[in-house]
């Protein structure tokens, strides 16, 4: 018996548009005027430049808003003056993303595979993540609890019109900027799935036309005046959305979004006090997006002054800001933004990646591994005297690990870095393809000293980001192997490796990590790390050989994925290999006995 709301395969996509179409959720002419999409058609196509910037501007503006968000601007002034800064929260290397920012991200990813429509694509990515999205509003909530529920992606929306989808339309305009009719299509299907309300579609693909434009008109070209009137012509039947006007003096009357676009325009020049006081710049989209609007207009080639415009500017700064930075991105680039802000930004690697694979066509596939997918897998084994006891069985356990990786089809490199008090960072191996690497033997590990796990993992994670610049598409698994407490690092703090595990899981990374003789759960959380991600092996001659053989499991398993599927693995490899475990008969001498 099928279940009549589960997702839909893409011969449902023709059904799903006419459902909205009678619903009045999805754009229907074909006739747009010819000057709405000349401007996508002569426009170059965006570089990787162009594309980082629309992910990290908007990133950055949510990040900055965030500090500030639901403050009066006087309340900001008194507290902070000009807040001008990315403050790293206490006890993190970085600041992390919003879910906002998150949310783009996925929707971008939706947008570059080619397994199923991009909307179904994007629900899918909406209940992967639910939990990671705690912070989204009352819209996008309920929309991912029924769509954990089995509903289907253009039934699942809120009638709301709340900004949120608006702020991850940049993604569309990126994806499906070279083509307006696609481009209003999509923005539809995308907005529906949390909100589904007409001034929210309009509004989406309002924000992914003005990136799409923005991120193909040459720097020092714009004419604010010029784009807002194209922004209103490529509305065409959605030309009719409306919302009330929320300010006192306007008693909740009515107003179309295209009247309010081309008020921004008759804005520029006023100061913030007095944009905002017409825009108004509150989470209803009909507010955000005009202010957004404005702050990049008023300061088109400055984007830190536009952001920090839209920050100082208080009540829903973080989506304002968040909007203005995707916009102040797709026209001035990644690297017009303020290097400073981006230096503090969790994960903010993984745009370069992102932008890298849309520009030049590398979308995402579900292959399985092979020739083109390479893995990199970096052990970093202690080396401490406690493994003395253990030391021939850590070596039979690591080569019986090589072994079974070869016989494995792909692409794979291995690095192994010892560490001890003598050496954090002996390099054993450095991405040495899986075919070549020798056996270790008793030469090759001599158990000695402490534990310097933080500076291990601190200096280690260091090295492959510059093996990562050289290859942004290589996949990173790394691998934590110890037998007791941290108790000999000098050059990292526990809080610094904790923002750094997080920043690359951000950014896509796999981590496994297996202790013996502490709480390895609580050690692996201490570090970024979760349960799905964290394993326990016992300090015995069978304990250490079984720890190996679950990471040879685990790193089996990670190379017979298909790319695509990789990021909901990578945080549950460990949970995944004691599933498996658990269905099959237990061996004679398992890892809870002593040999």
């Amino acid at each position: 018996m099928t279940n009549p709301d589960l997702p839909p395969s893409s011969s449902d996509l023709h059904d799903a548009d006419r459902e909205l179409a009678r619903r009045g959720l999805f754009p229907t002419s074909g006739e747009l005027p010819p000057e709405a999409t000349a401007r996508l058609a002569a426009g170059p196509a965006p570089g990787p430049e162009r594309v980082e910037g629309v992910l990290l501007g908007a990133a950055l503006g949510s990040a900055l808003g965030r500090q500030v968000t639901g403050m009066r601007p006087e309340g900001i002034q008194r507290r902070f003056g000009w807040l001008a800064e990315l403050e790293v929260p206490r006890r993190m290397r970085a600041c992390p993303q919003t879910d906002d920012s998150h949310t783009l991200r996925l929707t971008l990813k939706a947008c570059m595979q080619k397994e199923a429509p991009a909307a179904e694509a994007f629900a899918t990515e909406l209940i992967q993540h639910r939990d990671a999205l705690a912070h989204l509003g009352r819209a996008s909530s309920e929309a991912m609890r029924r769509l954990a529920e089995g509903r289907r992606w253009w039934r699942a929306g809120t009638p709301s019109a709340g900004n949120g989808a608006a702020l991850r339309a940049a993604a569309i305009g990126l994806a499906f900027g070279d083509d307006l009719e696609a481009l209003r299509r999509e923005a539809a299907r995308n907005a529906v799935v949390t909100h589904a309300d007409r001034l929210a579609v309009a509004a989406s693909a309002v924000v992914a036309h003005a990136v799409a434009l923005l991120a193909r008109t040459p720097e020092g070209c714009l004419v604010p005046e010029a784009f807002l009137e194209h922004l209103i012509a490529g509305l065409g039947d959605l030309g009719d959305a409306y919302g009330k006007d929320r300010r006192p003096e306007a008693q909740g009357s009515r107003i179309l979004l295209a009247e309010r676009l081309r008020t921004v325009g008759t804005l520029l020049g006023q100061s913030p006090k007095e944009a905002f006081g017409i825009t108004q710049n509150g989470a209803y989209v009909l507010e955000t997006l005009p202010a957004a609007l404005w702050c990049f207009l008023e300061h088109p080639e400055d984007p830190e002054l536009a952001i920090l415009t839209a920050v100082n500017g208080g009540f829903d700064a973080d989506s304002v800001a968040s909007l203005t930075g995707a916009f102040a991105g797709a026209y001035r680039g990644a690297s017009g933004l303020p290097s400073r802000w981006a230096e503090r930004l969790a994960g903010a690697r993984e745009f370069k990646r992102l932008a890298r694979r849309l520009a030049t066509g590398t979308h995402d596939t579900s292959q399985g591994a092979g020739a083109a997918d390479r893995v990199h897998v970096s052990v970093l084994l202690d080396r401490s005297g406690s493994m003395g006891s253990i030391q021939e069985d850590t070596l039979g356990g690591f080569n019986a690990f090589v072994a079974k990786q070869r016989a494995l089809p792909g692409d794979c490199r291995l690095t192994l870095v010892q560490f001890d008090t003598g050496d954090p960072q002996e390099v054993t191996l450095d991405a040495a393809p899986i075919g070549s690497v020798q056996d270790l033997d008793e030469a090759s590990y001599e158990p000695r000293g402490g534990t310097p796990l933080l500076d291990a993992l601190g200096t280690l994670l260091e090295r492959l980001d510059l093996r990562e610049e050289a290859d942004p598409d290589e996949q990173q698994l790394v691998v934590v192997i110890t037998d007791g407490h941290e108790n000999a690092s000098c050059s990292y703090s526990r809080a610094q490796v904790l923002g750094m595990v997080e920043e690359r899981k951000a950014s896509g990374w796999a981590f496994v990590f297996l202790g013996a003789n502490i709480d390895a759960f609580g050690e692996g959380q201490s570090l970024g790390l979760g349960r799905g991600q964290v394993g326990a092996w016992r300090h015995t001659r069978r304990g250490v050989r079984d720890s190996f053989e679950q990471v040879e499991e685990a790193t089996a398993l990670y190379r017979a994925t298909g790319r695509a599927e990789r990021g909901e693995l990578a945080c549950m490899l460990m949970e995944e290999v004691r599933t498996r475990r658990s269905t099959r008969r237990p061996r004679a001498g398992g890892s809870s006995q002593e040999a």
